[in-house]
């Protein structure tokens, strides 16, 4: 595997009371200064935290090319349990969900059979649901509690119920989607959440995410959760089979509009073309796919959904325009909100898929109209936010907040280590980038601090201030006023044991992500190996996606020749020397 040289690599990052060097000669006090550093981590943890989310939305949308004409298997290669599980059945009560809960608590996993049989049941409730969820307005005892991201959190789950108390027929409740991913317990959250849909049907709403996603589950975890716990293919697209049957949105009369992203960018689309999208159709909303391998009415609707599960507002640019931040979706102005709301008589748009601060974020829109962002997972992928919940009764224009921490947060340290490892491994893999970037103001190794700063920000697609995310110094020492020895600095991020003239390995290093997206789609029995059928089956599939002069003429020759060992079989290293020859 290959490592980096960290403990020079981090060496040339601003940490600790270096990291507040630019507030040195100014006076502020302790506890200012690390306000200040705290707030510049978390600021670059954001960002950093954006740009693998449009990465990750671009290895879905390449998993979604290579797989779309791919079938899963009719039955599974190994449908052995690999963690211990325990036989429940499926809750008939309330009291019987929170000992099911309880007992995800303490680490006890379902079997598939609890599982299949919690989905044939739910499934036939969600297929009776229309796409929008349609509340009356509330009674003089009811209240409408709206939960945001949970990202397979069981501690946060349970702290949302000890915060706003367990569904009943006055505690009506909207999951407004973003269940799994990104942790180790997707599996039992959802099953909390589909057994709570059994048991109150018209008391609990689950929305669709963009997390609930065929796509991005490969790319973003639960795939492997469902396959390390279960050894199931099968059972992960019967899970993903259910997100499609979830309905898309809410609107609570004359009130709120609530949906997991944002708003459709076409303002002319109604209620009733949200309404006619056959859901179920979508398993995976980021295919990968080109618009011309739709018709006209399908990418109508593929837009529309997209828009909704993955937008964002944008409170300081009017209008539309494409998400690029993510890579999938919108961003819209909140002039577009005022309009596209006012035409659907509600003055609340309630949506979630942005980590906030204080759980929960509200955008004056202007006459009234605005946006409230709630987010559910405190503390989220190792960042320090509160979770929160939105609690609305009748005729309050203005939600109660309750917010709440279910784990302790992480230390600044913490943050800043994060922060430096992902920083270092996004230099190392745009390594030759970088140096062609940089090279092209080559003046004997110099270039100028702007050059230095701006191509950074270009080449990684991150729009940071780079001096205050490095020091600078040792580059800077012996140059020109204003200028920094970029090969000096490139330098300190080449991969350890590898030579920077190795352009192979560097490539190879880069691409490391893709590859092993690539090798799932490959490793059709999911057992960590390539066997000489398969690579043939996928190679042919394969062609279809890549231009003809990297097409693979010859698989089986060319399974030969990545198989050094000669045992039949090659494994991800073989593999990943395999396609770099090619792609």
């Amino acid at each position: 595997a290959l490592c980096f040289r960290s403990l020079r690599v981090f060496s040339v990052f601003n940490v600790g009371s270096t990291g507040i060097r630019n507030y040195a000669k100014l006076k502020y006090t302790r506890e200012e200064k690390q306000k200040m550093r705290k707030e510049q981590q978390q600021k670059l943890w954001k960002a950093l935290n954006e740009r693998d989310e449009a990465e990750r939305c671009n290895i879905a949308a390449l998993i979604g090319s290579i797989s779309k004409n791919m079938s899963a298997p009719k039955h599974s290669h190994q449908e052995s349990d690999t963690h211990s599980k325990e036989k429940f059945s499926v809750p008939t009560s309330l009291d019987e969900v929170k000992e099911l809960l309880k007992s995800f608590l303490f680490h006890k996993s379902p079997d598939k059979a609890f599982i299949r049989e919690l989905l044939v049941k739910v499934n036939d409730i969600f297929k009776k649901e229309r796409n929008i969820i349609r509340f009356p307005c509330l009674d003089d005892s009811q209240t409408l509690s709206i939960v945001g991201d949970i990202h397979s959190d069981l501690e946060d789950l349970q702290e949302i119920f000890n915060t706003a108390g367990w569904p009943s027929k006055e505690n009506l409740f909207v999951f407004n989607g973003d269940f799994v991913d990104r942790g180790q317990s997707g599996i039992e959250v959802i099953c909390v959440l589909l057994s709570l849909k059994i048991i109150f049907p018209s008391s609990v709403y689950l929305l669709r995410g963009n997390h609930e996603d065929s796509n991005l589950g490969k790319a973003y975890g639960f795939f492997d959760e469902m396959f390390r716990k279960y050894k199931s293919k099968n059972l992960y697209y019967e899970m993903e089979e259910c997100f499609s049957y979830l309905p898309i949105c809410a609107l609570l009369e004359n009130q709120l509009f609530i949906v997991h992203g944002g708003l459709p960018r076409n303002k002319k689309t109604t209620l009733d073309d949200i309404d006619s999208i056959p859901r179920s159709k979508f398993t995976e909303v980021v295919s990968g796919a080109a618009k011309e391998d739709h018709n006209e009415e399908e990418q109508k609707h593929r837009e529309i959904l997209e828009d909704l599960l993955w937008s964002d507002p944008d409170p300081y640019k009017n209008g539309t325009r494409s998400n690029t931040k993510r890579g999938a979706g919108s961003l819209f102005g909140t002039d577009f909100a005022r309009t596209w709301l006012g035409s659907i008589n509600v003055k609340t748009l309630v949506r979630s898929h942005e980590c906030v601060e204080d759980g929960y974020e509200e955008i004056n829109c202007g006459d009234g109209y605005r946006i409230y962002t709630v987010f559910s997972s405190s503390n989220y992928s190792g960042g320090t936010n509160l979770g929160a919940v939105l609690r609305y009764s009748k005729n309050t224009e203005e939600p109660q907040i309750l917010q709440f921490e279910a784990k302790e947060p992480r230390s600044i340290q913490d943050i800043e280590e994060y922060n430096q490892k992902s920083l270092t491994e996004l230099i190392c893999k745009s390594y030759k980038e970088l140096c062609e970037e940089f090279g092209s103001h080559d003046t004997e190794s110099l270039i100028t601090l702007e050059q230095w700063n701006n191509g950074l920000s270009r080449v990684l697609s991150l729009d940071i201030d780079w001096k205050d995310a490095i020091d600078i110094e040792p580059f800077t020492k012996d140059a020109p006023e204003g200028h920094i020895n970029y090969k000096e600095f490139l330098e300190q991020f080449s991969v350890c044991g590898v030579n920077s003239d190795d352009t192979r390995k560097v490539e190879l290093f880069a691409k490391h992500e893709q590859l092993a997206a690539v090798f799932k789609i490959f490793d059709i029995e999911k057992d960590g190996r390539v066997s000489k059928r398969e690579f043939i089956t996928a190679c042919n599939l394969l062609n279809h996606y890549l231009p003809k002069e990297k097409q693979t003429t010859n698989s089986a020759q060319l399974f030969e020749l990545a198989d050094h060992n000669k045992t039949g079989d090659i494994d991800y290293e073989e593999f990943c020397a395999l396609f770099e020859r090619k792609v």
